[in-house]
């Protein structure tokens, strides 16, 4: 185990005993996907960006087109990251700058992205002006009074970046 892979461990661990000391377990967050997911699947739309998507630990692109009509398009800043998202089309992007027309989606969707983005006002602006009229947006962010929330806003920007690499 090479020692970035130790760190990582360490910091997951470190994360998982916060979480039980302020009584939040993961059972706890799996509700809140669960219920996210369900409200992602509702959207109907014929073209959906994936907003932040990462690697899509919660298989949201298989949540997002149940019924196979809706075409996603996942954006992430991180190249890796992005590499291993099982979307057809992949954007290499930043969200506070999107690469795409006006009005482009019927559907935004995004989950645990803007605490850790440097200008989240401007992202919203860029949300706002590629959705359709009459599109629909399903953010998921944190609870803002949770530690994690609070730790997040007193960070620079930069400790977002090294802290996600490092959390793989």
């Amino acid at each position: 185990m090479t020692a970035f892979e130790r760190l990582r461990d360490k910091m997951k661990s470190l994360n998982e005993r916060l979480e039980g000391a302020v009584g939040m377990d993961r059972e706890d967050r799996g509700d809140c996907i669960d219920d996210y997911r369900s409200c992602v699947a509702d959207c109907t739309f014929k073209r959906a960006l994936h907003f932040g998507a990462g690697r899509d630990n919660y298989r949201l692109e298989e949540h997002a087109s149940v019924d196979g009509s809706g075409h996603v398009v996942a954006l992430d800043i991180d190249r890796a990251t992005l590499a291993e998202h099982g979307a057809r089309d992949r954007v290499l992007g930043c969200g506070q700058r999107l690469p795409f027309a006006d009005d482009s989606f019927d559907l935004v969707f995004s989950e645990y992205v803007f605490e850790h983005l440097e200008d989240p006002a401007a992202a919203l602006d860029e949300i706002d002006r590629v959705i359709r009229p009459g599109g629909e947006i399903v953010l998921l962010v944190p609870n803002p009074a949770h530690y994690y929330a609070k730790i997040a806003a007193l960070t620079p920007f930069w400790f977002h970046v090294f802290y996600l690499t490092l959390q793989g």
